[in-house]
């Protein structure tokens, strides 16, 4: 009797850490604000719930993976959570709705340095300013104009410094993109890193995987993030589009919010903020 009352709740705490797993997986994760580029909106201390279905169930790309663990192991943070010898293709369905402008989204960062499988890269969270065929003029090198909002910019450390044009489209899927030797450095990332071609320039002709090309077809949705406080965020301004592939989910909901500058264990809590609609 005593082995199977043991035996049951085993059972009982296996399911429960499936759930956890499916739950957390694909449909909703807490995510720590832990800077002020989202300021006002989100504080340093926030912690929101992310819905990962929203825009579509993310199927994982690196399925060997130590559950509940992210790139590392929390404690051995120089030890890998997971395991790349298997890769699979980027794979969404059930999708509800597409990104609209102004969403708070949580995102893999796109230009990780580390070369990491694009589920282990580390998460950002920014509101999308622009989303695909949108278009984005610049202004006197100072700004940019997307629908008719200006966002300043430091154009000798924006990604479209070497880029000798005055408006950019952003790209969605099947879009022809007609490239010359002053374009080409603005949609090098999405042909090479995150579309995995190759590119050489040749006397100032474009090969695309050793064959002489002047256009290409995109194979991805692509968006434009900036953060709330834009004096103090690193974002698309820097280095460029977010591809579909990257996106995890909308943040929807701020469930706890800790202020651990006040000494006062009462203040700790932002009380006001808790269970605040993300808008």
């Amino acid at each position: 009797m005593f082995t199977n009352f043991n035996f049951k709740e085993l059972k009982n705490i296996i399911l429960i850490f499936f759930v956890i797993i499916i739950v957390r997986g694909f449909i909703l994760e807490s995510f720590y604000i832990p800077s002020s580029s989202m300021e006002e909106t989100l504080l340093v201390g926030d912690y929101i719930m992310v819905n990962k279905f929203y825009y579509g169930i993310r199927l994982p790309i690196t399925p060997l993976s130590i559950p509940l663990f992210h790139n590392n192991l929390y404690l051995f943070k120089k030890r890998k959570s997971y395991i790349n010898y298997i890769e699979l293709p980027y794979i969404r369905f059930f999708k509800f709705k597409n990104i609209t402008h102004r969403d708070v989204i949580v995102f893999n960062y796109p230009h990780d340095k580390y070369n990491l499988p694009i589920d282990k890269k580390d998460f950002f969270i920014k509101r999308c300013i622009g989303i695909p065929g949108d278009k984005i003029k610049i202004v006197n090198q100072s700004l940019l104009c997307i629908n008719n909002d200006y966002f300043e910019i430091d154009y000798l450390n924006s990604f479209i410094n070497e880029c000798n044009i005055n408006n950019i489209f952003i790209p969605k899927k099947n879009d022809i993109l007609y490239l010359n030797i002053n374009n080409i450095s603005l949609y090098k990332d999405i042909i090479t890193l995150y579309e995995k071609n190759k590119i050489k320039i040749v006397n100032n002709n474009i090969y695309i995987n050793n064959q002489l090309n002047t256009f290409y077809k995109v194979k991805m949705n692509y968006y434009f993030v900036i953060g709330d406080n834009r004096i103090n965020s690193y974002d698309s301004r820097y280095w460029g589009f977010v591809p579909e592939d990257h996106i995890v989910g909308k943040a929807f909901i701020i469930w706890m919010s800790y202020n651990k500058s006040h000494d006062k264990l009462f203040n700790i809590i932002r009380w006001n903020r808790i269970l605040k609609y993300i808008q």
